[in-house]
């Protein structure tokens, strides 16, 4: 018995291999077998604005275990190396994106001896005792958006807009996000409702507890660096956090708070230790935050924030 590997990623449009091959071998320490890399030809239907398609494959490993954490290997060398060059090549998260029913995968198995692969975009690793064959399907009519109305929007739309610098920021943001996949645009979709928040200042309370506290550390026998590090914290509860601006800015907008939360602290997670252990799934699927954020987005930029300003002013006196 034997295992193997395919790591499948996307390229930017126009990168191709020297002397433009479609194929190349070479060979890494550990490996049992020269690695072959291969150009994917693109369709005729493919638009010149779709990514180019790479694939390197590998077999002759012992067992499962051992092809994984080669390939894995593999991927984070290709990682570093392209973020080195600048390429900004996408390695995917190991995901099917074309698959066959296990029951349809083990009747071609049986009857002609095939094992039908799922596409994944990232590593997959699989047993090769059978030929490998890959299964993909290219829906493209799923997919399509139609402009229904589009120049009476545009019409309708048609003004002289407002804008600050931090509204004009978040709309360039979210409109790039639709370029991303899954967890990336996850993080910038996040990244919106933070540059649209605005810290407010603490209770007057906080701020005097916060004084004394100052005072007290001036007197602290402290080494000036622990006292700036301790002095600037104690600066920053001066106003809120931002996790607490951008939460309450969704609730001002009429977005899903309760979703928002888990996303911001999915988020949190993600950023402090790679992986969201309370969430796993949320930050795969960007589409249940991009409703809640466009919300926001919209709700900002046609002036929400300046009347909830003048509401709770009015409250307030």
């Amino acid at each position: 018995m034997a295992f193997g590997f395919r790591l499948r990623y996307f390229a930017p449009p126009g990168i191709c291999l020297e002397n433009a091959a479609r194929e190349l071998t070479f060979s890494l320490p550990g490996g049992p077998q020269p690695l072959v890399l291969r150009h994917t030809l693109k369709e005729a239907n493919d638009l010149p604005t779709e990514p180019e398609v790479f694939i390197i494959e590998a077999d002759g490993f012992v067992d499962e275990e051992t092809a994984r954490t080669f390939g894995a290997r593999l991927k984070t060398t290709l990682s570093v190396c392209f973020a080195r060059h600048g390429l900004g090549f996408n390695l995917g998260e190991d995901r099917a994106t074309s698959s066959l029913a296990s029951s349809i995968r083990a009747e071609l198995r049986a009857t002609y001896g095939v094992d039908m692969r799922p596409t994944v975009h990232g590593l997959d690793v699989f047993e090769i005792t059978l030929p490998i064959k890959h299964f993909r399907v290219r829906a493209r009519g799923s997919v399509i958006r139609v402009l229904r109305e589009f120049p009476e929007s545009i019409m309708a739309e048609f003004k002289e807009w407002t804008l600050d610098q931090k509204q004009t920021l978040a709309l360039s943001l979210y409109n790039a996000s639709h370029n991303q996949f899954s967890q990336a645009r996850f993080m910038s979709l996040i990244t919106v409702v933070e540059v649209l928040a605005t810290r407010q200042a603490s209770s007057e309370a906080i701020i005097a507890f916060l004084c004394e506290c100052l005072d007290n550390l001036n007197k602290a026998e402290l080494t000036e660096p622990e006292q700036v590090v301790l002095r600037n914290g104690l600066g920053n509860l001066k106003t809120e956090s931002i996790s607490g601006s951008c939460k309450k800015l969704v609730q001002w907008a009429g977005g899903d708070a309760h979703l928002f939360s888990r996303c911001y602290n999915a988020r949190s997670e993600l950023l402090h230790n790679g992986t969201s252990s309370t969430d796993p799934d949320l930050p795969l699927r960007p589409h249940l935050l991009d409703e809640v954020v466009r919300k926001v987005l919209i709700w900002s930029v046609e002036g929400g924030l300046s009347k909830t300003a003048i509401d709770v002013g009015h409250s307030a006196s």
